[in-house]
C-alpha cells in the first residue's frame, strides 16, 4: 500500500504492477505512464514501507516529487540484538514480516521515476557483503542534483549468518562526499560491534560509545571537504529510552561539534513494547547456535 500525501492532505493507492524488476546493471528502457488521478502530478511526498520494487506508482509520471521514503516500519532495528538472536516480537512468538529490498531492487526503483526534483530521500535495504550498494551509493550522488537531505538505513542481514559482515563506514563515506549538495546526513550502517537496542548491559555501553564517536567524527571530517553545505553528519545511536541521531558537525561549525539528546527531532522511533522471558541457562548455548 502506498502512503500518497498531496499538498497537504492524504491518502491510499494500490497501484497494480505493470513494470518488471529491471536488471540493474543494464540501461532501463521503460515510458512512464501519465498519471492516473489528476492529483499524482502534483505530488509533492511518497512515504512506502517495505515496497514492492515492481509496484507500478514507480512508472507513474510524479515531476514535483520532493521527499521519497522508501522505508521499514515498525524499524527493523527493534528485532536484533547484539548477540544476533533475532527477537520474536510477531504474533505466536515469531518475528514480525520485514522484506527489506537489496541495493539493486532500489536501484531498479529509482532509475525509473523522475526525481530530478527531490531534495530529501530515505532508503532502507540490506548488504549483505562490502560493496554490493557500490552501484546504489554512487547512483544517488550522480542522478540526484537537489538532494539536500540524505537518510540510509543499511543493514547487513537479519540472520545470524548474514550479520558476522563487517562495515567499512570510511568507503561509504567516500562514495557520497560526491553528493555536494548534502546539508544533512544521516546513516544507519548496523555496526557489527554495535550493542544493538535494548542493551542493559553498562560495560557494553561503555565499550561501544567511544568507537560510536570516533567513526562519526571520521565521517564528518571526510565530507566537510567537499560537501560545504554541509550541517552535520548524524549516526543511529541505541541509547536509553529510544533510538536517537546523535549529530556531528563540521570543523567550521561553532561548538559543540557532537549533539547526543532525545528531542523529538532526533529520536528515530520509541522503543517497542516487549515482555522479557528468563531463560533456564542451560538453554542458552543452543540458542546460540541457531
Amino acid at each position: 500500500m502506498s502512503t500518497l500525501e498531496p499538498s497537504g492532505s492524504s491518502t491510499s493507492v494500490h497501484c497494480p504492477t505493470t513494470y518488471p524488476t529491471p536488471n540493474t546493471t543494464d540501461p532501463i528502457p521503460f515510458q512512464r505512464e501519465p498519471s492516473p488521478i489528476p492529483f499524482l502530478s502534483d505530488l509533492r511526498s511518497l512515504v512506502i514501507a517495505y515496497p514492492d520494487p515492481e509496484d507500478g506508482i514507480f512508472s507513474l509520471n510524479l515531476p514535483n516529487l520532493t521527499h521519497l521514503s522508501l522505508r521499514d516500519q515498525p524499524r527493523v532495528y527493534h528485532r536484533l540484538t547484539a548477540d544476533d538472536i533475532a527477537i520474536p516480537d510477531g504474533p505466536y512468538g515469531g518475528s514480525w514480516p520485514a522484506p527489506l529490498l537489496s541495493s539493486g531492487e532500489l536501484l531498479s526503483i529509482l532509475r525509473r521515476m523522475d526525481l530530478s526534483r527531490l531534495t530529501s530521500l530515505e532508503l532502507v535495504y540490506m548488504a549483505h557483503q562490502p560493496g554490493q550498494d557500490d552501484v546504489l551509493l554512487s547512483y544517488i550522488p550522480e542522478s540526484l542534483p537537489q538532494l539536500q537531505h540524505l537518510e540510509l538505513h543499511r543493514y547487513r542481514g537479519v540472520r545470524s549468518q548474514m550479520r558476522r559482515v563487517r562495515v567499512d563506514h570510511m568507503h561509504i563515506a567516500r562514495l557520497l562526499s560526491t553528493a555536494t549538495s548534502l546539508v544533512t546526513l544521516r546513516l544507519n550502517l548496523d555496526f557489527h560491534d554495535d550493542h544493538q537496542a535494548y542493551c542493559s548491559a553498562p560495560w557494553e555501553r561503555r565499550r561501544w560509545f567511544p568507537l560510536f564517536k570516533a567513526r562519526g567524527f571520521e565521517v564528518v571530517d571526510l565530507l566537510q571537504a567537499s560537501c560545504l553545505r554541509l550541517q552535520h553528519v548524524a549516526l543511529l545511536y541505541h541509547g536509553d529510552p529510544a533510538a536517537t541521531w546523535a549529530e556531528f558537525h563540521p570543523q567550521r561549525c561553532a561548538e559543540p561539534r557532537f549533539v547526543l539528546d532525545y528531542t523529538k527531532h532526533h529520536v528515530d522511533s520509541e522503543p517497542c513494547p516487549r515482555e522479557w522471558v528468563f531463560l533456564d541457562p542451560s538453554v542458552i548455548p543452543s540458542l546460540l547456535t541457531l
